[in-house]
């Protein structure tokens, strides 16, 4: 917990029969309350999330946040106000395509040094199932433009990119690609290109499995000479362990759990995870997440997946995902942003709490790892494995897993996860993919 800190906050939901959630919260906190510059920040912010406008756009999903928050000191030498409002739509498109759009926009007004900050970002994203040389995966182009504006300093960024993931068999093979455009609109500031490359490879047989894995990057300033860096990694892991027999069967979860969920208006949506086991039928998982309220699942190639929150005390995106393969569930997850929600919490705060709520939940993991700390870099730190957080937690079926797990795109968020079994906790690439 924050050392002297006062913090008051208030929620209130409703879910819709549709699926359909809002929620709003009031946070009110005072750092340093026993000291003359005592800091008071007041934060008011609603978010959306499920299906919207059905009968306009089939499929329709959306992610909406949005909060004003007010930060002022005893002694007046801070004076912020903040106006902050992300965005995300995702529907299924003709010819089996899957669209995303996101939009958010921020503004910073310092009273006390007279400036504003903005920063407005639009994505736009498309995924499509395939099938290619025998094997079946999905291909996923995207594209970024941001717009960033701080006093005299301006900057636009573009960053086209694109992903492909395969898998036949014992081969599966991972592809990403992003080209970031940074143009500095202010003299004596140079421009910045930056070409990331991302593959893994892996092959699976008994208890063995396989496979390389390679990053690349290519920064290259204007008016200076470029900078490349490498890195390559083979591996090879050998599992003791009889594994689960899960695959084309419906596994129950045996003991309490077995029980049906409650309607959402009485049950505890936080342990929707442990009624979503791998091996369960997809059919049944639909049913046991509409039990609960959460309905309006966008189908994507191998996975379907909700705007839904299942960690109430959590304000950051939370989206659920069922992988599946022939009707079956391979994993279920839930996926949390580090999204600036207007909490005041850092990184590793953001982290600690999501933690606490599995604890909470789940009882003491089974096993945890760990390495580093949390600090400013944190996107590089994750991506050189600087920085590991992984906790697990056996159960019958399988075992759920937390932890920022290392992307092929680099981007850097929470999953919690229900699979029959993981890779070693050194191999750090255990992000479902295919969700971006």
């Amino acid at each position: 917990m924050t050392s002297n800190r006062r913090s008051l906050e208030f929620r209130a939901a409703r879910r819709f029969e549709d699926g359909l959630a809002v929620r709003g919260r009031v946070q009110v906190f005072t750092d340093s309350l026993e000291h003359a510059n005592a800091q008071y920040t007041d934060t008011l912010g609603v978010n959306l999330t499920g299906p919207i406008l059905q009968f306009l756009v089939p499929g329709l999903s959306i992610s909406w946040d949005t909060f004003h928050q007010a930060v002022e000191n005893r002694p007046r030498t801070t004076n912020n106000d903040t106006f902050s409002t992300d965005m995300n739509l995702s529907a299924p498109l003709p010819a089996g395509w899957n669209g995303r759009v996101g939009a958010s926009l921020q503004e910073t007004v310092n009273d006390v040094a007279n400036t504003t900050a903005v920063t407005r970002q639009l994505t736009l994203g498309l995924d499509r199932g395939l099938t290619l040389l025998g094997f079946t995966g999905s291909i996923s182009p995207g594209f970024t433009y941001r717009s960033i504006g701080n006093g005299a300093a301006h900057a636009r960024e573009y960053d086209p990119s694109v992903s492909l993931i395969l898998a036949g068999g014992p081969h599966s093979m991972s592809l990403d690609y992003d080209y970031l455009i940074q143009n500095r609109l202010r003299a004596g500031v140079a421009d910045l290109r930056t070409h990331n490359a991302a593959g893994r490879y892996g092959y699976r047989t008994g208890p063995h499995r396989l496979g390389f894995e390679i990053d690349y990057i290519d920064r290259i300033p204007e008016g200076t000479s470029a900078t490349r860096s490498y890195r390559a990694g083979v591996f090879w892991t050998w599992s003791f362990d009889k594994p689960r027999e899960v695959a084309g069967r419906e596994v129950e979860p045996i003991g309490p759990q077995a029980a049906p969920l409650e309607p959402v208006e009485s049950g505890p949506v936080g342990a929707v995870l442990e009624a979503l086991p791998p091996g369960l039928g997809l059919a049944t998982a639909r049913e046991r997440l509409a039990a609960v309220g959460i309905v309006g699942g966008i189908d994507q190639p191998g996975v379907v997946v909700y705007d839904a929150r299942l960690l109430p005390e959590i304000d950051q995106r939370q989206r659920v995902t069922l992988e599946h393969a022939n009707g079956v569930l391979s994993r279920s997850a839930l996926i949390i942003e580090f999204d600036n929600v207007g909490n005041l919490d850092t990184t590793a705060r953001t982290f600690e709490r999501v933690r606490e709520a599995l604890l909470l939940l789940f009882g003491s993991p089974s096993l945890t790892h760990e390495r580093g700390t949390f600090t400013v870099n944190l996107v590089n730190d994750v991506n050189s494995d600087q920085l590991v957080r992984l906790m697990e937690w056996n159960r019958p079926a399988g075992v759920i897993r937390f932890g920022i797990p290392r992307r092929l795109d680099r981007q850097v968020r929470m999953e919690v996860q229900y699979a029959a079994s993981f890779p070693p906790p050194s191999q750090t690439r255990w992000s479902l993919e295919t969700v971006r």
